[in-house]
């Protein structure tokens, strides 16, 4: 049924001439050291991951990382610092 209703949609944009339209991305290394590999905690120019996989973030404007190989969530807050929020590694 919903392939079904996915291609009704997309036949009658189609005939309307509807567009879907999408906002640029923008990539930005926010921490770690591109190349290095491990687990080093610190402010974000020393900060060492190993395969960083999720991303959220808080309201206070934290942002947590699955370090996916190294078994962490890391934090790095407001002020550039990245520490290890859960998981012994």
């Amino acid at each position: 049924m919903l392939k079904r209703i996915s291609f009704l949609f997309i036949l009658i944009s189609s005939l309307i001439g509807f567009e879907f339209k999408t906002k640029a991305q923008t990539v930005e290394t926010i921490a770690g050291v591109q190349g290095l590999i491990g687990n080093t905690n610190g402010s974000t120019s020393i900060a060492e991951f190993n395969n960083p996989h999720g991303v959220e973030y808080d309201y206070q404007g934290n942002i947590f990382i699955a370090d996916r190989l190294n078994h962490l969530i890391r934090k790095v807050d407001t002020n550039g610092n990245v520490t290890t929020f859960a998981g012994s590694g």
